[in-house]
C-alpha cells in the first residue's frame, strides 16, 4: 500500500486528505520491501515522446537504447 500512495501522491490520484498520511519509519529496514521502477523500461503510455532525445530513439529491443516507459505509463498502471 506504500508504493500506491507514494505513486498516487505523484500523479494526483490519491485524496489530499489520505496523501497527508503519515507512516512511521520503521525501527530496522533489513525485512522491508522497497520497490524501484525504471520509467524507461516499464509501460510506455506517451509513444508521441519516444524519440524526444536527438542522440538515441525508441527501440525496445535494444538493451542499450530508449525503451519508450514514461510517466504517463506508470500512472496507466498504478492499479498493477
Amino acid at each position: 500500500m506504500g508504493l500506491a500512495v507514494l505513486l498516487g501522491c505523484l500523479f494526483g490520484a490519491v485524496e489530499p486528505a489520505r496523501a497527508q498520511s503519515h507512516f512511521p519509519s520503521p525501527d530496522d529496514w533489513r525485512d522491508q520491501n522497497f520497490y524501484f521502477i525504471f520509467t524507461d523500461r516499464f509501460n510506455d503510455g506517451d509513444p508521441s515522446n519516444n524519440n524526444a532525445n536527438p542522440q538515441s530513439s525508441a527501440s525496445p529491443a535494444n538493451s542499450r537504447r530508449i525503451h519508450g516507459g514514461d510517466f504517463k505509463g506508470i500512472q496507466e498502471k498504478l492499479h498493477y
